[in-house]
C-alpha cells in the first residue's frame, strides 16, 4: 500500500494558493492504491500550512479547489499533521518517508524538517498502546461501528453510508496479520465487503446487519489485551422523576421480551436539565434478532428520539473496551444487569484524544466532498442529518471531562465551546439549513481541531519530543 507521486496537472497549483503567504507550505497530489470501488488510483491533493487557516481561508481554499477540480483537496496544517505523530502514526510517518525517498524542493524539505513529534505522558494501567497503528485503527473502526445499529433502526443511511462502512473494513483488511487477527484473512474479508458492497439485491437490513457482525467480530479481537477491570452492573435504583424521564423502558422491554438482558441510557438525558434526545444502549442475546424488532421503529418518548445501539454476548464487552466512556459512570441501568468492562480514566482521556482526531480527519474529508458536491446523494432536504457532526466538537468536549471527572452538562459543554473556541452549534444549524452544509463542516473541522490543542492544555496529556534529525534531512 506504498503511495506514489502523482504527476500534477496544468494547473500552477502553488500559484493558486501563493494568497496564503507565509501559511502556504507546499503541495504534493499522491495516488493511494484503489479500493474495493475503484479500478484505477485515487488522487489526493494535499496542500501544507504552516499555521491553521481560519474561517475565512478554509472557504478560499475550498472554493479554489472546487473551481480548479482538484481532486480530493486536503488542506493540513502544521497541527495537524504533527498530532498525526501520536494518533494517526502511518500518515505521519508517509509524509517522513516522501522526504526521504523523492527529491523535493528545500522549503517543503523544510518544513518536513521541522515537524515535531508527540508523547503520550499520563500513566495508563491498559494493554492499549497510543501512538499505534493497532489503536488508530480501533478508534476508527469503533466509530464507524457505533453508528450501525441507529442507521437500522432510524432508517439512518444512504448507499454511501453503506460503502464507507465497508471502506474502513478494506481499509483494515491489509493490517490483520501484522495486528495478529486471525479470525479472518485478508482475502475472505476483502471477499466479504465485494459481497455487500455490489450485491445491491441483498435487502439493506440484512447488508448493514452483516456488517455490523463484522464490525463486532473485529472489534472484540482488536480488544484483546486491553486491560480492563470487569464489573457486574445491575439495575438502578430510580428516583420518581427518573421513572417518568424514562418511561420508554417498558415499551422496549415487551419489544424485545426474553432477548433483552440489560438497558442502559446515558449522555444528556441523564446529566442535563435539558436534551435533545435519548441515547441508549440496548444489551441482548442476539443483535439480528433485537434489530430485525426495532428495524425502522424510529422510537421516541414524550418527542423525544431515543437513539439506541444494539449489542449483544458476542460483542459487547469488545465494543465496550474501546469506546470512550464506563457505563458505571453518568450511565443508568434502567433494566436488567451487565458486566461492564472499567477502563482507567487516563485511557479514556486518550481514547477520547483519538476520537477527536479521527472526526476531524472525517469533517476535512466531509467539507472537501460538501463544497464540490453540494450535499450527499440522497440526503437532498435532510440538512438535519448533519447536525451530528456539526456537534462532534461538544461530543468529544463531553467525554475528555467526562473521563477527568469534570462537569459536562450539555449547557456548561456548549457554553464553553461558544467562549472558548468561539463555535455555537446554532449557527452551524442556521447554515446547514440555508444550503451551507459544507461551512458548517468545515468550521466543526476547526473547532474540533483546535478543541484537542485547548484540552491537551487542560489535562497535559502530550507533550513535543524533538528528536535528532534524520540524516537523510541534514
Amino acid at each position: 500500500m506504498k503511495q506514489q507521486l502523482y504527476t500534477p496537472p496544468p494547473v500552477d497549483i502553488g500559484s493558486l494558493f501563493s494568497i496564503f503567504k507565509d501559511k502556504y507550505a507546499g503541495y504534493r497530489i499522491v495516488s493511494m492504491p484503489p479500493g474495493w470501488r475503484e479500478k484505477e488510483e485515487s488522487d489526493f491533493t494535499f496542500v501544507l500550512f504552516n499555521e491553521e487557516p481560519d474561517e475565512q481561508e478554509l472557504r478560499d481554499f475550498f472554493r479554489i479547489a472546487t473551481e480548479h477540480q482538484l481532486p480530493n483537496p486536503r488542506p493540513i496544517s502544521r497541527k495537524m499533521l504533527e498530532l498525526s505523530s501520536l494518533f494517526h502514526p502511518l500518515f505521519f510517518e508517509r509524509f517522513l518517508e516522501e522526504v526521504r525517498y523523492h527529491p523535493l524542493d528545500a522549503a517543503y524539505t523544510g518544513f518536513i524538517q521541522s515537524l515535531k513529534t508527540y508523547h503520550a505522558i499520563l500513566p495508563v494501567n491498559s494493554g492499549s498502546s497510543v501512538g499505534t497503528n493497532r489503536y488508530y485503527l480501533q478508534s476508527l473502526l469503533f466509530l464507524a461501528g457505533c453508528t450501525l445499529s441507529a442507521a437500522i433502526i432510524q432508517n439512518r443511511f444512504t448507499e454511501a453510508t453503506i460503502q464507507s462502512k465497508l471502506d474502513r473494513l478494506w481499509q483494515v483488511s491489509f493490517y490483520l496479520e501484522s495486528l495478529e487477527i486471525d479470525i479472518i484473512s485478508k482475502e475472505a474479508l476483502q471477499q466479504f465487503v465485494l459481497q455487500y458492497g455490489y450485491a445491491t439485491d441483498i435487502p439493506a437490513f440484512d447488508r448493514i446487519s452483516a456488517i455490523k457482525q463484522m464490525y463486532g467480530r473485529l472489534l472484540t479481537a482488536l480488544s484483546k489485551g486491553v486491560t480492563t477491570t470487569p464489573l457486574l452492573v445491575k439495575e438502578s435504583r430510580l428516583t420518581s422523576a427518573q421513572q417518568e424521564r424514562f418511561g420508554f423502558a417498558p415499551y422496549l422491554r415487551n419489544l424485545l421480551s426474553d432477548n433483552l438482558l440489560a438497558i442502559f441510557v446515558y449522555g444528556s438525558s441523564v446529566t442535563s436539565q435539558h436534551f435533545a434526545d435519548y441515547d441508549v444502549i440496548l444489551y441482548v442475546k442476539d443483535t439480528g434478532s433485537a434489530l430485525l424488532a426495532l428495524s425502522g421503529k424510529n422510537p421516541s418518548y414524550n418527542g423525544v428520539d431515543i437513539n439506541i445501539s444494539v449489542y449483544d454476548e458476542e460483542d459487547f464487552y469488545g465494543f465496550q473496551s474501546l469506546s470512550g466512556d464506563n457505563l458505571d459512570q453518568h450511565v443508568l441501568c434502567l433494566y436488567g444487569e451487565a458486566v461492564i468492562p472499567v477502563k482507567p480514566p487516563h485511557e479514556l482521556l486518550y481514547r477520547n484524544f483519538s476520537f477527536g482526531y479521527v472526526r476531524m480527519r472525517q469533517l476535512l474529508g466531509m467539507a472537501g466532498f460538501l463544497a464540490k458536491e453540494g450535499t450527499h446523494s440522497g440526503l437532498e432536504g435532510k440538512a438535519n442529518l448533519y447536525q451530528y457532526f456539526i456537534k462532534i466538537p461538544m461530543h468529544i468536549a463531553k467525554g475528555m471531562r467526562a473521563a477527568m471527572q469534570d462537569p459536562n452538562s450539555k449547557e456548561l459543554i456548549n457554553q464553553w465551546t461558544k467562549s472558548t473556541l468561539d463555535y455555537a452549534v446554532e449557527e452551524q444549524i442556521t447554515l446547514c439549513e440555508s444550503g451551507q452544509p459544507w461551512q458548517a463542516i468545515s468550521n466543526a473541522y476547526a473547532a474540533t481541531l483546535k478543541l484537542l490543542y485547548v484540552l491537551n492544555d487542560t489535562y497535559h496529556a502530550f507533550v513535543y519530543v524533538s528528536p535528532e534529525v534524520p540524516e537523510f534531512l541534514r
